[in-house]
């Protein structure tokens, strides 16, 4: 009757002056939360009634418990973060109601097709990736508590059952230091007491960006090899453009007779149109560029305009050495490199990304459309 897809339901129609939605009219009405009808424009549109905003009063007022069990962590450590499919979980186990009663899973509106940990579920999740269970109860409020004190009052304001039981659990080591674990907690006590969820940030990158930072990438490895190649400017747009032209000439000039020779007329077509392909990109930049001479600087003003925007978004940022500027990739962008270089650059619709962001939120789940949208293009 009452769980967090039909919570979200009536929130969502809160949000809309009362009225529900298509997907979900049929479903409030069955549990009595649709009062009748108003007219707008003539037509007549129904709308929940004061049972459902008082439900939803209920809901926004309550603060329910929060107690993970060492059983608790068991099944939270193993069940994927999501958003996936409901049939992962077991239906006749009970902790995915134990989660969702906490808030630590939401369900997706109007059957509860997908599952979701929400904002505080994800906290607690990666929390017990790194905490030592050691304890039959390994994250309650006591717990919390006990951890704050040491930030607000110090170590010293911990009795001796305090430091056993959060350094038993790797919250603490023995001279009071936070651990990783520790940290990872204190978000989940700012997500349960304060309601402070992180902000979600999302980014649009083009085929340019995603060149830029394959190149940074690839500078990066070679310097393994070659210490002193430095990421510079100059040196992505080597790696973009001027090499590439390079090597394609030199296999023109002394390898296109051998070729044309030993090969049959549709292959020597292909490579035609290829080798053109390349004469006519030299021959636009040239064109357009080294009019005035300004070949170097206007390719170069080329590739700082995704490099700025590369670096706004977090996925680069800069460095000097032997005084040259280099840039570097960030821990997310090392992440999106992966991505291009296992899935290559790719239209992502707002639904897909929607289908990710949403799960941050204090009980929210995409629906299955959006869900299927992002599993598509290999976002979850």
């Amino acid at each position: 009757w009452i769980g967090s897809e039909v919570i979200m339901m009536i929130e969502n129609a809160i949000e809309n002056n009362g009225i529900p939605g298509p997907l979900t009219e049929k479903e409030l009405e069955e549990r009595g939360f649709i009062a009748g009808e108003k007219i707008k424009k003539r037509d007549k549109i129904k709308i929940i009634n004061d049972y459902a905003k008082e439900i939803y009063d209920i809901f926004k007022n309550a603060k329910p418990r929060l107690i993970i069990s060492k059983e608790s962590y068991d099944y939270i450590h193993k069940t994927p973060m999501g958003p996936a499919k409901f049939s992962l979980l077991s239906r006749e186990d009970r902790f995915p109601l134990m989660l969702e009663s906490m808030r630590l899973i939401a369900l997706s509106v109007p059957k509860h097709d997908i599952y979701t940990f929400t904002g505080l579920g994800r906290a607690v999740k990666e929390t017990c990736n790194v905490l030592a269970a050691s304890l039959d109860t390994v994250i309650s409020e006591d717990i919390m508590y006990s951890l704050v004190k040491i930030v607000d009052e110090g170590f010293e304001a911990l009795t001796p059952e305090e430091v056993e039981i959060l350094g038993s659990l790797a919250y603490i080591d023995g001279e009071g230091n936070i651990l990783p674990a520790g940290e990872s907690l204190l978000t989940v006590f700012k997500i349960f007491k304060e309601k402070e969820f992180k902000p979600v940030k999302t980014f649009d990158i083009d085929i340019l960006d995603a060149e830029v930072l394959k190149s940074i990438d690839s500078i990066w490895k070679k310097r393994k090899e070659a210490p002193n190649l430095l990421p510079t400017v100059e040196e992505i747009i080597n790696i973009m453009f001027l090499r590439p032209i390079k090597e394609y000439k030199h296999l023109f000039e002394y390898y296109g007779r051998r070729i044309y020779q030993d090969i049959g007329y549709h292959k020597k077509n292909e490579i035609r149109k290829k080798f053109d392909e390349v004469k006519t990109i030299e021959a636009i930049f040239k064109s357009y560029y080294e009019k005035g001479g300004k070949w170097d600087e206007k390719i170069k003003q080329t590739i700082q305009h995704p490099l700025y925007t590369l670096e706004s978004f977090g996925l680069i940022r800069t460095g000097q050495e032997e005084g040259k500027k280099i840039y570097f990739l960030t821990d997310v962008g090392k992440k999106v490199v992966e991505d291009l270089l296992k899935r290559g650059v790719r239209n992502i619709s707002s639904s897909a990304v929607k289908a990710i962001t949403i799960s941050f939120k204090e009980f929210s789940s995409p629906n299955l459309l959006w869900y299927e949208e992002a599993k598509k293009i290999h976002l979850v």
